[in-house]
C-alpha cells in the first residue's frame, strides 16, 4: 500500500476510511450513530470547501488529526455552523440524529425547500457560496427524502430573509398575516407581511430594542385590526394597516388579552410582588379586578392558556418560566433551560410551545408532566417562535449570534476592536486602573470569563463554563484579584489566575454587578431591586434600594456611595442603606461607568432613530454635560468606560436573524 493513501484498509487497523473516521472510532472506542454524524460532516466540509477536513500525508498522521485538531475554518455561513456541530470531538455535543441534523440543513438558508430554493442571507458574491449551497441542498435532499412508510416529515420553508435582525414574528387571528419586529439598531420598525407573499409593510418605527426584551410582547387585537407591541415607552398600538401608532400604558413591559374578551391584562411589579390590573375597553385606566392574584416575583411577561384557566409568567427579562392556574394559583415553576423565550400555549391548554435559544430547539412543554418534547432544532439561535391559528404550522426566527467588543473614542469615532473571537463577545467591564478588561464570550454551546490586557492586547480565559450564559456580567475587583460574575442562577467569584470559582448566593434574574471599592462587597440588581453581599460568601444579602418602573442592569460604587437609574432619574444612596436622593435627570439611561477621580458618572442612552449616546454627569452639581454620539448604527448593548473617560468599550451586535415557517409536527 502507497504511503499517505487513506482509501485502503490496512491489516490490524482501526476499520474505515481514515479521513472520515470520528475520534472515538479513530481511537478504536466503541461507536454509536453519532459516529456516522462527524463522517458526514467531513463529507460535507470536503464538499463546501474542496479540501479533507483532516488531510494529512500518512494514516497515523490523519488519524492523529482527526482526535486533536480542528479544521481550517469555513467562511461564516449557516452551514459552516451544521459542519462545524457535525465535527465536535465528542459525540454529545453533535447532532443527536441524522433527523436532527437534516433539519438543521434545511433551515441553513442554503438548502432547498417545499417552497423552492432558499437564499443565502448575505450577498452572493464569493466563490465558496456555490460549493455551500449545492452541498447543503444535496445533504438535505439526501437526508430528508421520503421513505415508503415514513411518517410525514417536517417542512421548513423560508418566510422572510434579510441580512438583519428579524424577530418576534406573531400570526394575525386569522393566520393570513405576521407582525414581526426587523432591526436591532437604531432602524428598526414593526413589520407585517401577508403569509402568501407580498413585500413586508412598516407600519411602526417606536418599537423597543429586541435585545433587551428577549420576551417581546407583540400581539393582535381579536379582530386582528390593531396590532399591541412593546414601544420604547410601554405598550402601544397600531392599526394592522398602518397609521400613527398611540401609546397605551407608559411604563408597562407585559401585557395580554384576556382570553374571550378585548380587556387587557397588564403586569404591575413591585417589591418583589406581581399584582395584575384590568384595563376594560383597552387604553382604559387600569384597574383592580376582584379575585385576581398577587404573585411573588416581577413578573415581564403573560401568556393566558386559550380557555383562560392557566397562565405562564416570565420573571423579568430573564428565562425563568412559572405556570398557575388563573387566577387562584399556586404558582409552579418549569424546569426548561437553554434560555427559554415567548412561551405560548397549543390549543390543549396542557402544553407549552417555547423556544429555547440556546442549542437552537423549538420544544413542546407538557405543564402537569414536566416532559419536553423537541419539535425543531437548529444548529443555531432561535430567538422567537409562535404558532398559527390551529397550531398546524409555526413561524420561528433563526440565524447566527453574533457580537464584538468595538473600541470607540472620546469623540464617539470607532476604533479597534477589543479580544476578537468568533461568537458573542459579550458585556465589557473596565478595570478600576484600566489596565484590562473582563469580559464573557459564547460560542459553540459553551461560555467562558476572559481578560483583555489593553497593553498588550492578549486574551487569556479565565473560566471556561459548561453551557452558554446570556447576559453574562464579568466584573473585576477593584484590587485586580477576583473576577464577579452572574452565572446559572448565580453569583459567583473566581481568581483572575483562575481556579474553582466561588458560589456566594442563588438568584433567578441577577445582572448588574459592582464591587465596593475595598472589594469587601459585592451590589447587584435583581429587576428594579438593588442589593450588596459580602465578596467572602456565607451572607445573606441586603436590600438597599428598589427603582421606580426601571429595570436596574449597572451600578456604579463611589467610595461610600450607589448610584442607579430610578425612573428618568439618576439618584444617590448610602451603601449601607437609607433614602435615595436624585443628583440628575438624564432620561431611561443605563450606568456605564465613572472616572477614576469619582467626580463624573456616565450613562448609556439608546434613543429611536438616534445613535447610541454616552452621557456625562457631573456628581457634585448634577449638570448634565455634551453627549457623545457613538459612530455606528448596528445595536450596541452595553457600554463601559474607561476611568479616563476618553475611552468606551461597546458591545455591538452583528447578528442576523431570518424567518422561517414549520409544518408537519402537530400530534
Amino acid at each position: 500500500m502507497a504511503a499517505g493513501n487513506e482509501t485502503e484498509t490496512a491489516a490490524g487497523t482501526v476499520m474505515g476510511t481514515a479521513g472520515y473516521m470520528s475520534p472515538e472510532q479513530a481511537r478504536g472506542e466503541e461507536i454509536d450513530h453519532r459516529s456516522d454524524v462527524f463522517s458526514f460532516g467531513a463529507v460535507l466540509y470536503e464538499m463546501a470547501s474542496g479540501a479533507r477536513a483532516f488531510h494529512k500525508a500518512t494514516v497515523p498522521e490523519t488519524l492523529a488529526a482527526i482526535i486533536r485538531d480542528e479544521p481550517a475554518d469555513l467562511p461564516d455561513t449557516p452551514l459552516r455552523n451544521v459542519i462545524q456541530h457535525c465535527l465536535e470531538k465528542e459525540p454529545a455535543q453533535r447532532f443527536q440524529s441524522i433527523k436532527d441534523l437534516a433539519f438543521a440543513l434545511r433551515s441553513t438558508g442554503l438548502a432547498a425547500t417545499t417552497s423552492g430554493s432558499m437564499k443565502p442571507a448575505a450577498p452572493a458574491k464569493r466563490n465558496w457560496l456555490w460549493p455551500m449551497a449545492c452541498a447543503a441542498s444535496l445533504a438535505a435532499g439526501l437526508l430528508l427524502a421520503p421513505k415508503p412508510g415514513a411518517a410525514p416529515q417536517l417542512a421548513v420553508k423560508e418566510f422572510s430573509i434579510d441580512d438583519d435582525w428579524l424577530t418576534a414574528p406573531t400570526y394575525s387571528p386569522d393566520g393570513k398575516s405576521i407582525a414581526f419586529v426587523k432591526g436591532a439598531g437604531r432602524n428598526r420598525g414593526l413589520m407585517v407581511r401577508t403569509v402568501d407573499g407580498g413585500e413586508p409593510v412598516v407600519i411602526a418605527k417606536d418599537v423597543a430594542r429586541p435585545v433587551n426584551n428577549i420576551h417581546f410582547t407583540l400581539f393582535w387585537s381579536r379582530d386582528g385590526g390593531r396590532i399591541y407591541y412593546q414601544s420604547n415607552q410601554g405598550i402601544s398600538q397600531v392599526s394592522a394597516a398602518g397609521g400613527e401608532s398611540a401609546l397605551l400604558f407608559a411604563g408597562v413591559r407585559a401585557a395580554a388579552l384576556l382570553p374571550g374578551s378585548d380587556a387587557f391584562v397588564i403586569a404591575q411589579a413591585r417589591e418583589g410582588k406581581t399584582r395584575f390590573l384590568v384595563s376594560d375597553p383597552p387604553g382604559s385606566a387600569p384597574k383592580e379586578r376582584a379575585g385576581f392574584p398577587e404573585f411573588d416575583g416581577e413578573f415581564g411577561y403573560i401568556a393566558f392558556s386559550p380557555d383562560g384557566s392557566r397562565v405562564c409568567l416570565g420573571i423579568g427579562t430573564g428565562s425563568v418560566f412559572s405556570v398557575a392556574a388563573w387566577p387562584t394559583g399556586p404558582l409552579r415553576k418549569l424546569n426548561v433551560s437553554g434560555s427559554p423565550r415567548r412561551p405560548q400555549w397549543f390549543p390543549d391548554n396542557r402544553t407549552l410551545l417555547i423556544t429555547q435559544a440556546v442549542g437552537g430547539r423549538i420544544v413542546r412543554v407538557d405543564v402537569e408532566t414536566g416532559s419536553v418534547e423537541p419539535i425543531f432544532v437548529s444548529p443555531d439561535f432561535i430567538t422567537s417562535a409562535m404558532l398559527a391559528p390551529g397550531a398546524k404550522s409555526l413561524v420561528f426566527a433563526n440565524g447566527i449570534a453574533r457580537s464584538r467588543i468595538q473600541e470607540f473614542g472620546a469623540d464617539g469615532r470607532p476604533g479597534p476592536m477589543i479580544a476578537p473571537a468568533t461568537g458573542v463577545q459579550s458585556i465589557p467591564g473596565w478595570s478600576v486602573d484600566g489596565q484590562s478588561i473582563a469580559l464573557s464570550n459564547n460560542f459553540r454551546e459553551k461560555a467562558s470569563i476572559r481578560t483583555w490586557s489593553a497593553a498588550t492586547g492578549d486574551v487569556r480565559t479565565v473560566l471556561t463554563l459548561d453551557n452558554i450564559g446570556m447576559n453574562i456580567r464579568a466584573r473585576l475587583s477593584p484590587d485586580n484579584k477576583r473576577i464577579a460574575y452572574n452565572y446559572d442562577r448565580g453569583l459567583w467569584t473566581i481568581s483572575v489566575h483562575g481556579g474553582s470559582p466561588i458560589k456566594l448566593l442563588n438568584r433567578e434574574t441577577l445582572i448588574g454587578v459592582t464591587w465596593s471599592p475595598d472589594s469587601r462587597w459585592i451590589a447587584f440588581a435583581e429587576g428594579r431591586r438593588v442589593f450588596k453581599v459580602s465578596s467572602q460568601g456565607g451572607a445573606e444579602p441586603v436590600l438597599l434600594f428598589e427603582s421606580e418602573t426601571v429595570t436596574v442592569r449597572e451600578t456604579a460604587w463611589i467610595g461610600d456611595s450607589i448610584f442607579a437609574p430610578s425612573g428618568n432619574d439618576i439618584v444617590r444612596l448610602s451603601a449601607d442603606g437609607g433614602k435615595p436622593v436624585k443628583i440628575a435627570s438624564p432620561g431611561q439611561v443605563e450606568i456605564c461607568g465613572h472616572t477614576a477621580d469619582g467626580r463624573t458618572l456616565y450613562v448609556f442612552e439608546n434613543v429611536d432613530g438616534a445613535r447610541p449616546r454616552v452621557i456625562p454627569i457631573d456628581i457634585a452639581s448634577g449638570a448634565i454635560g455634551k453627549a457623545i454620539d457613538l459612530d455606528t448604527d448596528s445595536a450596541v448593548d452595553t457600554v463601559s468606560v474607561h476611568p479616563s473617560g476618553k475611552r468606551f468599550a461597546a458591545m455591538v451586535r452583528t447578528s442576523t436573524y431570518n424567518l422561517y415557517t414549520l409544518e408537519g409536527f402537530a400530534k
